[in-house]
């Protein structure tokens, strides 16, 4: 069923919410693993690793979705 551009935006507005008020429970829990392997040893950081793999594979294909979709919401400037 199709949605209205600005159906889908609150619904991706939410996912995205919840996604990084996750985060903020999320990332504490390892810190012992970000800090002592993550940093360390990778090179990188735990929160930055989920949000990237959000864009990934959420944010992106969202954003191609709706400007496939021609939305008013999506504008050029």
């Amino acid at each position: 069923q199709a949605t209205s551009p600005e159906h889908y935006i609150e619904k991706f507005n939410l996912a995205l919410s919840q996604y990084m008020g996750a985060l903020h429970s999320i990332v504490p829990l390892f810190i012992y693993m970000n800090k002592f392997y993550i940093e360390t040893k990778l090179n990188r950081d735990l929160k930055d690793d989920l949000i990237q793999l959000f864009t990934d594979h959420v944010a992106e294909k969202h954003i191609y979705s709706l400007m496939r979709k021609g939305s008013p919401v999506v504008t050029k400037h």
